[in-house]
């Protein structure tokens, strides 16, 4: 048995299914633009402060029972727990620095996701 080659798809065909395909793919791109513009006007600097001292005091507190824990331990009063603070300071910072700066990535991209959007894709030179 032989198959019949398919015919190619008449041009009104394929021109309805690129067009179709095209507007689900803008569809679902302004579906994420709205996501994320509701997402950061829900977050205030309240909030990215909040965020910031929990960074620093989960770590902080966090080193603070090991090198307790440690000085127990070890029995060495209070070197390790002195040694820890430093760590947990040093990761407190950089948890914070680093949720900074995602958050800053974020609104960059969110900034420039809408500049694209307000041209219209009309260039100037």
């Amino acid at each position: 048995m032989t198959d019949a080659p398919t015919p190619p798809p008449s041009e009104p065909d394929s021109l309805k299914t690129r067009l179709a395909k095209a507007q689900e793919t803008r569809r679902a791109s302004e579906n994420v633009k709205e996501e994320t513009a509701q997402r950061y006007e829900a977050l205030s600097g309240a909030g990215l402060a909040m965020r910031l001292s929990t960074e620093m005091l989960g770590a902080l507190l966090v080193s603070l029972f090991l090198g307790y824990w440690m000085d127990v331990w070890f029995k060495t009063s209070p070197y390790l727990l002195l040694l820890m603070l430093c760590f947990g300071l040093a990761a407190g910072f950089m948890g914070a620095i680093r949720a900074y700066r995602n958050f800053n990535t974020e609104l960059e991209a969110q900034a420039a996701a809408e500049n694209d959007g307000q041209t219209n894709g009309t260039d100037t030179i």
